[in-house]
C-alpha cells in the first residue's frame, strides 16, 4: 500500500528514467533526482505510518481465520525483541510500534494528500502488489480500508 510512486521498486537509474518520461505520479515532478528522493522518503514514511495497523490487522485476520498458524508465534517473537521483554506478547509489538511512530512524530497520511475518497485506488492497486504476497495471510478490502482509516 505505501508504494505510491514506485521509487523503492525500482533502482535509482530506473525511477530516474521514470520521472523524466513522466510515468511519476507526483504532479509537481519537475526535478527527477530530487522527486526520486522525495519518494523514497515518501515511501519510507508511509510504511512506517502504516506497519503498526498492519501488524493489528494481520493479528486480528490470524487469530479470526488462522489461529493455528506459526506467524502468531512470530508475532510474539517480534515483541520480545524490539520491547526488549521475554515476556511480550503480539499485541505489546505493535503498541510498541505505534509509540515509537509518535515519539518520531511519523505525519499522518493525510499530510502527504491522501484522502478517503482514494482508498479505492490504492486498495486496488495494494491488492496487486507483489509485495503483498508477503502477507501472512490475504487482507479484505475491508481490511485494507481500516488499515488506511487509521493511517489517515
Amino acid at each position: 500500500m505505501a508504494m505510491m510512486c514506485g521509487a523503492r521498486r525500482y533502482g535509482v537509474g530506473e525511477s530516474v528514467r521514470r520521472h523524466r518520461t513522466r510515468e511519476c505520479k507526483l504532479a509537481r515532478c519537475t526535478d527527477s533526482q530530487a522527486c526520486w528522493v522525495e519518494c523514497s522518503v515518501r515511501h519510507t514514511c508511509d510504511c512506517a505510518r502504516l506497519l503498526p495497523f498492519v501488524m493489528q490487522a494481520n493479528l486480528r485476520a490470524l487469530r479470526e481465520r488462522a489461529s493455528d498458524s506459526p506467524t502468531l508465534a512470530r508475532y510474539d517473537q517480534i515483541a520480545q525483541r524490539v520491547t526488549g521483554d521475554p515476556a511480550a506478547h503480539a499485541n505489546d509489538g505493535v503498541a510498541w510500534l505505534s509509540a515509537l511512530c509518535t515519539e518520531l512524530t511519523i505525519a499522518p497520511l493525510s499530510q502527504f494528500g491522501l484522502a478517503r475518497a482514494d482508498f479505492p485506488a490504492v486498495i486496488a492497486q495494494a491488492q496487486k502488489a507483489s509485495s503483498m504476497k508477503g502477507n501472512p495471510l490475504a487482507l479484505t478490502d475491508g481490511e485494507l480500508r481500516q488499515i488506511l482509516d487509521q493511517a489517515l
